[in-house]
């Protein structure tokens, strides 16, 4: 798993941190999330990012290179990814080897990257 922090310009540079996810944690975020379910979404739930409020996604990649992308209102998921969001946002405050560069970008700009889902 990679925690990859970056900006929306050029100038600050991507950050990525790799972790080792815990064979836990990595079965609970394969069988929370269904896909179908989340495949499902479109593409912009609300108004992600009007008036400042700011914007969160997930994004989904499968090992055949399908992958969908679900923007939503700061802290205004959608109610069936309640729990799975609460549980990224967790992991995301548990990050040790990042942490000083955490406060560098803003929380819409960081990302959870998942690989082999």
């Amino acid at each position: 798993m990679n925690h990859i922090l970056s900006g929306w310009v050029d100038p600050i540079e991507t950050i990525t941190c790799p972790e080792i996810l815990k064979d836990s944690s990595w079965n609970y975020f394969k069988e929370e999330l269904d896909l179908n379910t989340f495949f499902g979404f479109p593409e912009t739930i609300g108004c992600p990012d009007c008036a400042d409020g700011g914007a969160e996604w997930i994004e989904i990649e499968l090992n055949d290179g399908e992958k969908h992308k679900v923007t939503f209102e700061f802290h205004d998921e959608p109610s069936e990814l309640e729990n799975y969001v609460t549980r990224l946002r967790e992991m995301k405050e548990n990050v040790q080897q990042c942490e000083e560069n955490l406060s560098k970008l803003a929380p819409a700009l960081y990302s959870i990257v998942f690989h082999n889902l």
